[in-house]
């Protein structure tokens, strides 16, 4: 795609507003560079937003028509199995990867193939999300059977991470699917209701470490030092409410100039709240371009998912990614990372995807609106010749 476009120097983008919104925070991560306070961390944050900008883009050519679409969420969907297999395996044997102090903890934690625990949580509720939604809408009996077990061994990854914020992420997401459920599938929800208040019930007979868990959430420390890191991000807002302090400049900010606002900045400097890492590092600009791609993205599969024209696969479709959006934008205020999460670009351009499928009166194959404007794949026009 990118050789094609050098050769033609023509680069062919949808006409979707995430798409500039997109473009858009990427030039104020690159503008940051020339004020911030940190230079390395800006250049390092620029490269990695460029590199989840371009899997955005490349998810948007390469998935072209409804087949290669479907491909695409089993992708994520066999992904999230492999990865909680993987999750319960650690579980079992006690072997963890790249952080073998997870195992030595009060609860012990897994992290799959993950560095934290957090980021396994986060990826198992996008997964959940999507297989639950794709288990109401597609017909066959049996493919929903494998998308209601997919979603079920994702839940036990998700327990196995040991995550409070994921753990009430997941909840708030299974609570909207019901509701969504609800509206077509009373009877269904309400199974599945029944279903997730029995085994999470015999989950929380049968292993003692959930209960230790939701133990330590209600002790006095249970929010650590969070609340200084929001107070101290708050303050570089305040004064620097236009541009901020530089793209990936939180840290070294809180370590220096504003490490009066958090008196255990030697425990931990970096913020675990990513709408306030945004108000601090790029200011009203970043937290305006954050608030449009999050609009957008959610106006948009609403849309689709109440567009009664649409197939009901699609409508399913864009309530899964929805809901997976909003996992990912909920567990990042807990966690810290959204625009470096990468299934959020993934999801991001499976929704231009389906937004620019046009509605057919049959209701059955999409119809690539990027015809118009994409030269590549216009319909070549016959050749008149003068009599």
């Amino acid at each position: 795609w990118m050789l094609d476009s050098l050769a033609t120097g023509r680069l062919t983008l949808p006409r979707n507003r995430i798409v500039g919104y997109s473009l858009l925070l990427l030039f104020a991560y690159g503008f940051s560079y020339t004020y911030t306070m940190d230079d390395s961390r800006t250049l390092s944050e620029t490269l990695r937003l460029a590199f989840n900008v371009l899997s955005f883009l490349s998810v948007m050519h390469f998935v072209r028509g409804e087949r290669r679409f479907d491909h695409a969420i089993v992708a994520l969907v066999v992904t999230g199995v492999g990865v909680a297999a993987i999750a319960g395996f650690q579980y079992v044997t006690g072997i963890i990867f790249w952080n073998e102090q997870l195992i030595l903890q009060q609860v012990a934690r897994v992290n799959a193939t993950f560095a934290d625990p957090n980021s396994l949580a986060t990826f198992m509720n996008v997964v959940i999300a999507i297989s639950l939604s794709g288990a109401l809408a597609v017909r066959r009996l049996w493919l929903r059977f494998v998308l209601l077990g997919a979603a079920g061994a994702c839940a036990l990854g998700l327990l196995f991470s040991f995550s409070r914020a994921g753990w009430l992420c997941g909840a708030v997401v299974f609570g909207l699917f019901i509701l969504l459920a609800l509206r077509s599938r009373p009877v269904a929800a309400f199974a599945l209701v029944c279903l997730a208040a029995a085994v999470a019930f015999g989950l929380f007979v049968a292993v003692p470490q959930i209960a230790d868990r939701f133990e330590q959430s209600l002790e006095p420390g249970a929010l650590s030092v969070r609340p200084y890191l929001i107070e101290a991000g708050l303050i570089m807002f305040l004064e620097n409410p236009v541009l901020g302090v530089g793209a990936g400049a939180y840290r070294l900010a809180a370590q220096t100039e504003y490490a009066f606002a958090n008196p255990f900045v030697w425990y931990v400097s970096a913020s675990h709240t990513a709408i306030v890492t945004t108000m601090a590092e790029l200011g009203i600009v970043g937290l305006t371009l954050t608030l449009l791609i999050c609009w957008e993205t959610i106006r948009q599969l609403w849309q689709i998912h109440n567009d009664e024209q649409r197939p009901e696969l699609h409508q399913g479709y864009a309530a899964g990614l929805l809901l997976a959006f909003l996992a990912v934008l909920l567990q990042a205020q807990s966690v810290g990372v959204f625009f470096e999460e990468p299934y959020l670009w993934i999801i991001l351009g499976l929704t231009v995807v389906l937004r620019r499928w046009r509605r057919t009166d049959a209701g059955r194959r999409p119809t690539d609106d990027r015809q118009q404007s994409d030269p590549f794949l216009r319909p070549s026009s016959p050749v008149v010749r003068p009599q």
